[in-house]
Parts: structure tokens; C-alpha cells; sequence
């Protein structure tokens, strides 16, 4: 916007130059008339035409000015608007951009919560889990524990010899790369002086001191070159073994959640605990072991009859059927009927007394 701003002030300061020489021409005009007419008050015809041939050429003047102020204007309000509008898409998609990143590392960022609250509440609760199983005993766990800092010993070590490599390694460039720089600079001033020598032999007294003091200034610039250039070859140094330590830490870092991970699973599986509901930490060593299936007792033959009557559609239940049950059933529903015919004949001899 101040760009925008400053952009809209030049603008309308060239335009003012671009008009001020016809305002000035027009002021002219202007000075020129009011001369003549205060020069004498009688004048002739001709003099009078020119004074009116004069005017006319002011107004003429007066009135292409203006018109061409309205359109300079006019096509400077344009420009500013055109840039504006420029600008402010510019301005939408940076912030939209920003916008986005923004949120992008909002989500991320609870993202990652969200993952290291499930992994802690993971942890706690395979805490307990371990602590209240039967399958876990102080030797499995500590045979666990040992291993895990052995590899985490390992690890530790293998960083620090890492670590020590790729700085002799760049200690030894960073040497290499002195030796030269020293090299160049001692065969750089016996070259000066293999190329001076001619020179001064052939050169007479007063071009001794010019060359001299080209001479100092050439060594100076030399040496400020050489400075900067070791600098900056120092920097550069800083710059990557700075970069290697950083890969080297998040290699660590990446192989310590490893490590975690694998001594987490292992418990779990030692405590029998399953590792489905918690999708980082996966088991790699092995599946959780599968539930124990129990085979159903068979029903005896008394649970069998009190279950319902038989179904007609199996012949093996049909068989039951014909059985000693059967019979016992079809005996009480005879007597059943004889009961009935017993009752209905005492009925009938008493309606006939």
C-alpha cells in the first residue's frame, strides 16, 4: 500500500511537469496582451485584430489545457485504480495463502495432541493392565526393561560415533580447504612481484611512486577479498555442520520412538494386552493371541425331553415319540375319556327318576 501510495504521488508529480509548460505558455500569452493593451489606448485596426487574434488563442490555449488536465486525470484515476485492484488480489491470495497455513499447522498441531493423548492414556492403562496381570513377573519385566536400555545404549553410542565422524570429516575439509587458501595466497604476491619487476626497471622516478601505491592497493583489495572469501568459507562451514547435526538428531529422535514402540508392543504382548485400539504403537512382532474357544456340553436325554414336543420332520425324533413317554400319555387321555362317559351316564339316569 505504500508502494501504491508513493506510486500515485509520482505519477501526479509527472503530470504536473508534463502540463506546466503550456501553464506557462498560457501565462505568456496572458502577460503578452495585458502589455499591448496597456501600451496606448488608441490603436489601430490592425493592432486591434492582432489583440483579438491574441485572446482568441489564449481562450483556445486556456481551453486545451483543461481539457487535457481532464484527461490526464482522468487516465491517471485509472491507472491507480487498475493498480489498486491489482494489488488487492494480490494482497487476497497472500492472505489467503497465509490463511491456510495457518490452519494447516492448527491442524497439525491438534493433530498431534490428539495422538500424544491417546498414546499417553495407552501407556497409563497398559500400566495397570501390567501391574494387575497374572502373566506379567518381575523377571519378564525386567528382562524387557534391560533390553530396552541396551538398545537405547546402542543407539546413543551409534549417534555419538556418527556425530564424531562428520565432524573430523569436516574438520578435514575445512583444512584441505585452508591449505589451499594459504597456497594461493603465497604464490599470489611472487607472481605480483615477477610482473612488478619488469616494470619498475623500465619505469623512471616519478612512475616508481605510482606503482607502489597501485601496488598497496591492489594488496589491500587482495586481502579483503581473501578475508571475505574465508569468511564466507567458515560460514558455509558453520551452515552444514549445523545441518548434519540436525539430521543426525532427528535420526535419533526417529530411532529412540522406535525403540519405544517395539518395547511397548513387547509388553503389551507379555500382559496380554491387544494393540488394535491404539494405531500407532502396532504390534510387529506378532498378532494378539485369539480368544480360547470352549466347546458346549451336550444336553443330557432328561434336558432333551424337557425341551418341547418333537418335531414330526426328523425321524430320529419320531422314534422318541413312539416311546414309553408316548404311551404314558396316551393312557392318561383314555382314562381321561372313560372319566367323561362315567359322569355323563349318572347324569342321564338321574333325569329319568
Amino acid at each position: 500500500m505504500r508502494r501504491l501510495a508513493l506510486r500515485g504521488t509520482t505519477i501526479t508529480a509527472l503530470a504536473q511537469m508534463r502540463l506546466s509548460g503550456k501553464k506557462r505558455l498560457l501565462q505568456e500569452l496572458r502577460e503578452q496582451l495585458a502589455l499591448e493593451q496597456g501600451a496606448s489606448p488608441c490603436l489601430e485596426e490592425h493592432q486591434w485584430q492582432l489583440l483579438r487574434a491574441l485572446e482568441a488563442r489564449i481562450l483556445e490555449e486556456a481551453a486545451r489545457l483543461e481539457d487535457e488536465a481532464q484527461q490526464t486525470g482522468l487516465r491517471l484515476q485509472q491507472q491507480l485504480l487498475a493498480e489498486a485492484r491489482e494489488a488487492g488480489q494480490l494482497l487476497q491470495l497472500h492472505s489467503e495463502r497465509a490463511i491456510g497455513q495457518a490452519l494447516l499447522v492448527h491442524a497439525r498441531n491438534v493433530a498431534s495432541k490428539g495422538r500424544t493423548r491417546d498414546k499417553e492414556d495407552f501407556k497409563r492403562t497398559l500400566v495397570e493392565t501390567v501391574v494387575e496381570s497374572v502373566y506379567v513377573t518381575s523377571t519378564s519385566v525386567s528382562r524387557l526393561v534391560q533390553a530396552y536400555y541396551q538398545r537405547i545404549g546402542k543407539l546413543l553410542q551409534a549417534h555419538e560415533e556418527q556425530v564424531l565422524q562428520h565432524l573430523k570429516t569436516l574438520q578435514g575439509e575445512r583444512i584441505n580447504t585452508y591449505k589451499l587458501w594459504k597456497k594461493q595466497e603465497f604464490s599470489d604476491p611472487l607472481s605480483g612481484i615477477q610482473t612488478a619487476s619488469p616494470e619498475s626497471q623500465a619505469a623512471d622516478t616519478r612512475g616508481a611512486n605510482q606503482a607502489v601505491q597501485q601496488r598497496m592497493l591492489s594488496q589491500q583489495k587482495k586481502f579483503l577479498d581473501q578475508f571475505t572469501q574465508h569468511q564466507q568459507g567458515r560460514l558455509n562451514s558453520q551452515k552444514q555442520k549445523a545441518q548434519e547435526l540436525n539430521q543426525l538428531e532427528a535420526q535419533l529422535e526417529t530411532q529412540l520412538q522406535e525403540a519405544e514402540q517395539t518395547f511397548i508392543s513387547e509388553l503389551a504382548t507379555l500382559a496380554r494386552v491387544p494393540l488394535t485400539e491404539n494405531k500407532p504403537f502396532s504390534n510387529k512382532r506378532g498378532l494378539p493371541e485369539k480368544p480360547v474357544r470352549t466347546k458346549r456340553k451336550k444336553p443330557l436325554p432328561q434336558e432333551r425331553e424337557d425341551l418341547g414336543p418333537p418335531n414330526n420332520d426328523h425321524p430320529a425324533l419320531t422314534d422318541h415319540a413312539t416311546g414309553p413317554l408316548s404311551s404314558r400319555r396316551l393312557g392318561q387321555q383314555d382314562s381321561e375319556a372313560g372319566d367323561g362317559e362315567n359322569s355323563r351316564n349318572m347324569l342321564q339316569k338321574r333325569s329319568n327318576l
